[in-house]
């Protein structure tokens, strides 16, 4: 489902898993979203991705170190 993925974690523990992905913003949230948040997770979505060539950049974060929390 991921393209480009990386794994960050603090303090040993999981952080958030990001992603360059070659789908569209839309269909990548839409696909993965409801998924995640129903495991208490946050999706953001948004383009272009880091990687060029027309992906998508994606970040799941964990429920204890998101942005916000």
């Amino acid at each position: 489902m991921f393209d480009h993925q990386l794994a960050w974690i603090r303090n040993g523990r999981p952080l958030v898993i990001t992603a360059a992905n070659y789908s569209p913003v839309v269909e990548l949230h839409d696909r993965i979203g409801p998924h995640a948040e129903g495991l208490g997770l946050r999706v953001d979505c948004e383009q272009p991705g880091w990687y060029g060539h027309g992906t998508a950049h994606i970040e799941v974060w964990a429920p204890s170190h998101r942005p916000g929390a």
